[in-house]
């Protein structure tokens, strides 16, 4: 059988899991229930419960399945940012996008771009579309089922 696990709930361990650099993170499905575990510094072990294991044991376990990052499922960088330019920009707008990318900040230029033309709520809604979406499909390889609630 398999099991449930909220994407909503698993899109935020995604979030959480992609700043390992400033948290520390790591996040856990537990097969069986659908429920997920975080881990890191941000975290105390009062919010998993007592039922979860230590992270080193998660990690050890198949009954656990480590949360990917975003660099994992390829939604991170340029490319992204790009795609959504060409749907979403004027011709001199992408090209100006693509001028960043060449230079340190480039995500901080391209979100006040998108600031500026008013777009910034359709990036956002962009980038969870496009994360869900992933999600989805690594939840059907990792034998889950991934329900909207």
């Amino acid at each position: 059988m398999m099991t449930e696990v909220d994407l909503d709930d698993l899109a935020s361990s995604v979030e959480y899991v992609s700043n390992r650099v400033a948290f520390d993170a790591a996040a856990f499905v537990h097969r069986a229930t659908g429920e997920i575990g975080w881990y890191g510094e941000a975290m105390d072990d009062d919010v998993r419960g007592e039922a979860w294991p230590s992270l080193e044991e998660a990690d050890d376990s198949d009954d656990y399945i480590a949360v990917p990052e975003k660099s994992d499922l390829m939604l991170t960088g340029k490319p992204l940012a790009l795609r959504f330019a060409y749907q979403h920009l004027s011709d001199d707008d992408v090209e100006e996008v693509e001028r960043y990318f060449a230079r340190k900040g480039a995500f901080r230029r391209f979100r006040g771009l998108l600031d500026e033309r008013d777009l910034l709520t359709a990036w956002n809604q962009y980038e969870d579309r496009i994360l869900k979406g992933a999600l989805e499909e690594w939840c059907q390889e990792e034998g889950l089922i991934p329900v909207r609630r």
